[in-house]
């Protein structure tokens, strides 16, 4: 017999594309920033669980060789959750513990019987080479990224966004270099919508954080790229159709804390887009 009860969490936002940045706000400061909307997860206690702590530790370290063999069983701890969206079974592991005066701590989420790791997340301590200059280049960060991606995500094929972002805090020589990588996941060439994988790589080339927001092992059903409308009439049918309107949009600067109110004109048509093959409108 199962006893849930519901819990609320904050998902966490895409907000890393390609780029190098050193952390100064603090040590406890989050690379990915937090979804307004909270998303509603189950924890689960089962009694008679043929999953226990002790073999998602074990996972975690077969994962990553060497990276908490200071760490002991004791020092974790796991949630079974499930989301009402997707209904599958997963095991959530933090820690947090005190090592020769600095703290190391982390999380991680695996997804199924056979623990496939969806999230994760390390601030690991003594992390010689990561301050700058840097042990690795960028070029050489993202590709441990693409390699790190290809290794656990097994859904799909992804492509390196295009969309930057901007870094919040000033920079110091003293703290590790991070450089954070956002990827599409892409059908035949196209990009699919939101769902994305994000990847912060260390400035000695460890990789300490890694965020998927799609569902694991969900499959869909694509249109037929061949059947779609020419782009050039979709273009005219869109410019007949625009509307702009004003509005204030609140420009916040990360690294001074001041804020601006911008006025802009933006869109005003309820519509995120054109059927390509159909030509409806899409709201």
């Amino acid at each position: 017999m199962k006893n849930i009860k519901k819990v609320g969490t904050l998902s966490l936002a895409s907000v890393l594309a390609t780029g190098i940045f050193a952390t100064s706000v603090s040590s406890d400061t989050p690379i990915y920033q937090l979804d307004e909307a909270d998303k509603v997860k189950i924890q689960v206690v089962e009694k008679d669980a043929t999953i226990v702590k002790t073999d998602v530790v074990e996972r975690l370290k077969e994962l990553f060789p060497g990276e908490f063999d200071h760490l002991n069983v004791s020092d974790f701890n796991m949630r079974q959750v499930l989301y009402p969206e997707d209904d599958i079974q997963r095991y959530e592991l933090d820690f947090s513990r005190e090592v020769n005066g600095e703290y190391t701590y982390g999380s991680a989420s695996f997804v199924g019987e056979d623990l496939q790791l969806e999230n994760f997340h390390h601030e690991p301590i003594g992390v010689e080479g990561a301050a700058f200059p840097p042990t690795v280049t960028k070029d050489e960060a993202e590709e441990i990224a693409k390699d790190f991606l290809n290794k656990f995500s097994k859904d799909g094929t992804y492509q390196l966004s295009e969309d930057g972002i901007e870094y919040w805090g000033s920079q110091t020589l003293l703290e590790p270099i991070r450089y954070g990588f956002s990827f599409d996941r892409t059908n035949e060439d196209v990009i699919v919508t939101n769902q994305t994988a994000q990847i912060v790589v260390l400035g000695n080339g460890q990789v300490i954080q890694f965020y998927q927001n799609y569902p694991t092992g969900k499959s869909y059903t694509y249109d037929d790229q061949d059947d779609i409308q020419d782009e050039k009439t979709i273009q005219e049918k869109v410019q007949k159709h625009l509307s702009v309107g004003l509005e204030y949009q609140i420009d916040y600067d990360f690294a001074t804390g001041e804020q601006e109110a911008k006025l802009v004109y933006s869109q005003s048509n309820d519509v995120k887009g054109i059927h390509a093959i159909s030509g409806h409108w899409q709201t």
